[in-house]
């Protein structure tokens, strides 16, 4: 394949790429504007198996009192946590 060519077909790669990175947030940031995760303290057990999914940090454990922290500004509601939490103390408010 010509050099011209190779570069032409890497330069379309990259583009589809780039614009499929900017729908996929664009779909995330109208998901995270229409409903957010949150978490019932009441049924929560501080179990920790949302630490393990979550890819965003919108989990993290104190390490001195062994609380499990929940920051919805990290959240991203790809809702992970919603399927998998053992109690169902996280679910989406709409």
């Amino acid at each position: 394949m010509p050099a011209t060519l190779e570069k032409s077909t890497e330069t379309i790669e990259n583009t589809k790429k780039s614009n499929i990175s900017s729908l996929i947030e664009a779909e995330l940031k109208s998901i995270r504007q229409t409903r957010k995760a949150s978490r019932d303290e009441r049924r929560c057990t501080q179990c920790g198996y949302c630490i393990t999914l979550c890819d965003y940090g919108a989990f993290t454990v104190d390490q001195k009192t062994r609380i499990v922290n929940y920051d919805s500004e990290n959240c991203v509601s790809c809702g992970i946590c919603i399927k998998t939490c053992p109690v169902r103390a996280m679910n989406y408010n709409i």
